[in-house]
This record gives C-alpha cells, sequence and structure tokens, in this order.
C-alpha cells in the first residue's frame, strides 16, 4: 500500500477549537522543541509569512527519528491497541454504547470525500448513466486512502447505505440525501444519559453475589502475603483483574437495559448522582483540563486569545507524564519543601500518608530556643 501524504490547515471558516487539526500538532511539536530556529509558543505565533508565498520552518536535528506521537514518560511510538482502547473509552464517556472505531471514521471520510453527487440537468438516460463524485475523483479518493485497487473502498468502506435516493430518482424528482446521511448516522446509537458506573442498587447486588463475594473475601486473605510473596502478589493482581471484568460486564450489560427516551427539556434528565463521570469530580486538581473542556468549544483561531490559551495548556499536558503533577496547594512556587532533594516514589493505587510541611528556618530557631 502506497503511503498518502496529507496537508492540514485551519480552514477557511472559523470553527470551534477542538476542530483544528493543526493545534494538536502543533502543540506537540513546541512541546519537543521540534523546530530548530524557534522555541516557544509566542515566537512562532507572531511569524508572518510573505505575501502569496509559505514560510518553510526547519526542523530541529535532535528529533529527525523519533516518532512525532509517542509515550512521554518512556519516548516509545503510541501502538495502534492503546490508541484504539483511549478511543473505545472515550467513545463509551460521550454516550456511545458501541463506540465508533478507527475502521468507522476512516470509511467516513472516505465517503464523504467522493459521493455522488446530484445529477445536472439533462436526459433521462444520461441521469442513469453519469456519475461523479462531489469533492474530489475516485482517483484522489484511492492515492487519499492509500488503495491500490478500486474494490477496496466499494468491499471495506462504502455504506450499506449507498446515499442514493430511488424515490426522487424514479419520479424525475428532487434527490434528497439528508435522509440518508441521517439513517446512516443511526447505525452509531448515542445515549447522552448512558450510566457510566453501576447505580447503588445494581452494584450492591453485585457485590453480594457468591462469586464477587470468593473473589473479595480471596483478596483480603492474600493482602498482607502479597507484600513479600511474588506469588501471592501476582495472584492478588489476578484477583483485582477478574473482579473489575466483573464490574465491567455488569455495567455493559445495565447500559443496554438502561432506558432511553426522548426528553422535553434537558431539565428533565435524571442523572444517576450529582457527577456523572470521574473527571468532574476531580476537574479542579488539573487546571489545565479543567479550561480546555470549556474553551475546546470556542469558535476560534489559534492566533486568538482564546487560541493561545489553548495551545499553551496543550502544550503543558504534552509535557507531563502524570495526569495530577501536584495537589492544589503545592505547587512548587508555594511548597517550601526540598522536592529537588527528597523525591519520593509514591504508589498512585495505594493511599499515601499526609505530607507534613516542614518548618522554616526561623520557625525551627524558635522551636530550638523554647523551653
Amino acid at each position: 500500500m502506497s503511503r498518502p501524504e496529507h496537508s492540514v490547515h485551519e480552514g477557511l471558516e472559523p470553527r470551534p477549537l477542538f476542530c483544528n487539526p493543526v493545534l494538536t500538532m502543533l502543540a506537540r511539536a513546541i512541546a519537543e522543541n521540534a523546530f530548530r530556529d524557534y522555541s516557544t509558543m509566542e515566537e512562532l505565533l507572531e511569524i508572518e509569512p510573505p505575501e502569496n508565498e509559505m514560510y518553510h520552518l526547519r526542523q530541529n536535528e535532535g528529533v529527525l527519528g523519533k516518532p512525532f506521537f509517542h509515550v512521554v514518560s518512556t519516548g516509545e511510538m503510541e501502538k495502534a491497541d492503546t490508541f484504539s482502547r483511549r478511543l473505545r473509552e472515550l467513545g463509551g464517556r460521550a454516550g456511545y454504547l458501541r463506540p465508533p472505531t478507527i475502521h468507522d471514521f476512516r470509511a467516513e471520510g472516505l465517503y464523504l470525500v467522493g459521493r455522488v453527487s446530484s445529477f445536472p440537468p439533462s436526459t433521462r438516460f444520461l441521469k442513469l448513466t453519469w456519475v461523479a463524485d462531489k469533492l474530489y475523483s475516485a482517483a484522489q479518493r484511492m492515492k487519499h486512502g492509500g488503495h491500490r485497487d478500486e474494490r477496496t473502498y466499494c468491499d471495506s468502506y462504502m455504506p450499506n447505505n449507498a446515499g442514493t435516493d430511488l424515490q426522487g430518482g424514479y419520479f424525475d424528482g428532487k434527490l434528497r440525501s439528508i435522509v440518508n446521511d441521517r439513517f446512516r448516522g443511526l447505525t452509531l446509537h448515542r445515549n447522552p444519559e448512558l450510566w457510566q458506573a453501576l447505580p447503588a442498587r445494581k452494584q450492591h447486588e453485585l457485590e453480594n453475589t457468591p462469586e464477587f463475594a470468593a473473589i473479595d473475601t480471596e483478596i483480603d486473605a492474600l493482602a498482607p502475603k502479597a507484600k513479600t510473596d511474588p506469588a501471592a502478589k501476582e495472584r492478588r493482581l489476578t484477583l483485582l483483574a477478574d473482579k473489575r471484568k466483573l464490574l465491567a460486564e455488569e455495567l455493559s450489560r445495565c447500559q443496554k437495559l438502561q432506558p432511553s427516551k426522548l426528553l422535553a427539556s434537558p431539565d428533565d434528565a435524571d442523572f444517576m448522582g450529582y457527577h456523572r463521570s470521574q473527571f468532574h469530580r476531580i476537574r479542579r486538581l488539573m487546571p489545565e483540563r479543567d479550561r480546555l473542556a470549556s474553551n475546546l468549544f470556542l469558535v476560534a483561531p489559534i492566533r486568538s486569545d482564546e487560541g493561545r490559551l489553548v495551545l499553551r495548556d496543550m502544550i503543558t499536558l504534552c509535557r507531563q507524564d502524570t495526569e495530577v503533577p501536584f495537589r492544589p496547594g503545592l505547587e512548587p512556587e508555594k511548597c517550601s519543601c526540598l522536592i529537588a532533594e527528597h523525591k519520593l516514589e509514591l504508589d498512585r493505587f495505594v493511599t499515601s500518608p499526609s505530607l507534613v510541611r516542614p518548618p522554616r528556618v526561623e520557625q525551627a530557631a524558635d522551636l530550638a530556643l523554647s523551653p
């Protein structure tokens, strides 16, 4: 398969920032110091290329040969299965019981690039034989998708709903495409109120089943041994995975049976709990993500004040190796702890003891002199 080359741009019309493909690429490139002559966001955004010309940004020699999408902590290439898993989790949080896959996005893109346009006014014979791509030719679509054979699109990507309007064509009327587009979209059902966690009653019933109770009992019994016995530790991890699997299976079953009715108004929504996801509970611990959750939906270019704020937050996230680098109130500029000299390796899955701020030098002297 030949490797196609695609170009990205901000678009001719203003769009929400989350629809701007340049934003993510630029944030990651700045975070990795990918440009040879520019190192900050401000320097790049101040560039004004000559009229009717393009300005070429030279790459830093240190980033050549390295994967663009990589794991921050290890530097290794981001694997496809990891991306697919994250995409599936995001689809579930967005309300899709069967989240769209990478193939779905690719198939929809290829369909939109090369779907058939309306027939021109002509004879009935020409209407049945004249076919043209709405946006680009079939050859361009093949190159865009990296296909060598025209049958690849028809066999693997073209939807079963081909987008044709038999009624309009038969009665020599105006063709409609919106009906087919809507029905094609219904193949991915979305429930905005999809449960993100088990209701309290369902979770209580699951925890009292013999299988779940037996796993909990064995986990508690292995807890003291897991600190020194590798076999016990491995067995405990297996049991924890089985426990998570039971919870996930029960949640999936409840989601399929969850009522889904059209609401008269958004105020009639019956949300399960005050917060429906973990992000709403912990967003205050992540100021960059908290701002992005609102600012990414603004309609603005990158060079605007809103766009610059979003780009700066994305650069910060690209440089972090943890989701929560520090708790509010313990920022490096506020905390007097000698973090550089006293680093602690904390298990993120175990509740860590409370950190006590050491007294200042003046306070220490007063304590030493006090009786």
